[in-house]
């Protein structure tokens, strides 16, 4: 059995360089961001009477409060906005300072999402992230071909859900366009006279 003094023979503490990271940084060397989850709304066209309104007859035809697009019109501007927020809640105590901004005493951020965000200014993301809409063909669910990407930028502002997002769609070329892998048969994308589309975040691997 060793002896008290081998028991307390370790190898010396080795101490290496470390930073002084921003609130929304992790690692060594601040090189990783914290995980933001961000939600996207529709704000235009609005939706709050369609989807309060009564089942119209018949029951396919969409209510009258409900938007109504056509292909003959060619594009069709749709907006959005995006609210990010981190997805571990940053425990760091921050006080107001000048143009709308926070700091914790060293570094400066935008605050947003009722404080569930603080993103540090002056750092650009390693991938500027983007918000994707992808329009679906329910012939083939892993077609891409109607896919379009908003940048968010300014960065800081569009993640704090303060950036109006325009988004033109091109509804001539959408509903006549042929499904992905050959497809001999255009307009695969309507189905029952609708156009279904997922938005959510891109390229910026920490945004979810």
């Amino acid at each position: 059995m060793p002896t008290g003094s081998a028991l307390l023979a370790r190898p010396a503490m080795q101490l290496g360089a470390y930073c002084n990271c921003p609130a929304d940084a992790q690692a060594q060397l601040c090189q990783n961001y914290t995980p933001l989850t961000c939600t996207p709304a529709l704000i235009s066209p609005q939706l709050d009477a369609c989807e309060s309104a009564a089942p119209s007859t018949p029951a396919y035809a969409p209510p009258a409060a409900c938007p109504l697009f056509s292909a003959s019109q060619g594009v069709a501007t749709l907006q959005f906005t995006v609210t990010c927020a981190q997805s571990v809640p940053l425990k760091v105590f921050m006080q107001p300072a000048a143009g709308g901004l926070a700091t914790d005493g060293t570094y400066y951020y935008v605050i947003g999402d009722r404080d569930k965000l603080a993103y540090s200014i002056g750092r650009p993301l390693p991938n500027p992230p983007q918000f994707r809409v992808k329009f679906f063909n329910f012939f083939r669910l892993s077609d891409n071909g109607q896919t379009y990407f908003i940048p968010l930028t300014p960065t800081s502002a569009a993640l704090a859900g303060n950036v109006t997002l325009p988004l033109a769609v091109n509804l001539t070329q959408l509903v006549t366009a042929a499904g992905a892998l050959g497809s001999d048969t255009a307009g695969d994308y309507p189905a029952g006279g609708r156009l279904y589309f997922e938005g959510g975040k891109a390229t910026y691997p920490d945004v979810k």
